[in-house]
């Protein structure tokens, strides 16, 4: 304290002083801890849970939509990796967690073209540290889906077009083969099947199956002169109309 004979402004006080004298050293702590915890509120950033999201309200959408609260750092939708398409629920990181906590307990319940948003807060303890892994990344849609429909429409060499005929004709005799073991009378009448081979393959060998009288019936074959696979209905054979 200053002496009271000293003039007003000689002496420089410091910020913060207590009215009692014995209670300075607690005060300037308390006071320090009340800085230290205003500080840590608006600098820690606030996580939010965002889930029954509606198609639509995607990446920029909902970024320029939650920006109006205060300022989103980070944001991950969650999409899927084969078709890009999104699973319903997001993450969004704001800059303070006051904020963060306004915005869970203001949007939940929050109708969104005829869906129910429900927003949560996410303490610190279970965000993950890979939770915004890739966020700010633009979205590109996958290509596995072309990259598979490219493979399956490739022109096929013709070792691998015998390969796939094979196949074809193993899964055909095996069915007509159930057929018999049921009773059923079906013959190779209705279709005919060509499949090309290769030169070193042996004369033609027709796949048979057993009828009911107990007699082999040729229901497909290969054909050496044939270079492509192609399916033919005889022109007396009746259409069923189912």
């Amino acid at each position: 304290m200053a002496s009271p004979s000293k003039k007003r402004g000689s002496v420089k006080l410091p910020n913060n002083v207590a009215l009692e004298p014995e209670q300075q050293e607690a005060f300037e702590k308390t006071v320090l801890e009340i800085k230290n915890r205003g500080a840590s509120n608006v600098n820690q950033p606030g996580v939010i849970y965002i889930g029954h999201i509606p198609h639509g309200f995607f990446e920029p959408q909902m970024k320029s939509f939650f920006s109006q609260f205060g300022r989103v750092t980070r944001l991950r939708l969650a999409r899927s990796k084969n078709t890009g398409n999104s699973k319903g629920y997001a993450f969004v990181e704001f800059a303070s967690e006051e904020v963060a906590k306004i915005v869970a307990d203001t949007m939940n319940n929050y109708l969104m073209f005829e869906k129910l948003l429900k927003c949560a807060f996410w303490p610190k303890e279970k965000v993950h540290e890979d939770l915004f892994k890739g966020s700010n990344r633009k979205f590109k849609s996958p290509k596995s889906h072309v990259n598979a429909i490219q493979r399956h429409n490739a022109v096929k060499s013709k070792a691998k077009q015998l390969t796939l005929s094979k196949k074809m004709l193993h899964k055909q005799k095996k069915c007509f083969s159930k057929l018999a073991e049921l009773g059923i009378d079906f013959t190779a009448d209705d279709v005919t099947m060509k499949v090309s081979v290769k030169k070193n393959v042996k004369s033609p060998v027709p796949n048979t199956v057993k009828a009911k009288d107990g007699s082999n019936k040729a229901i497909l074959w290969e054909d050496s002169t044939e270079d492509e696979i192609s399916f033919k209905t005889p022109p007396n054979v009746i259409k069923s109309s189912n």
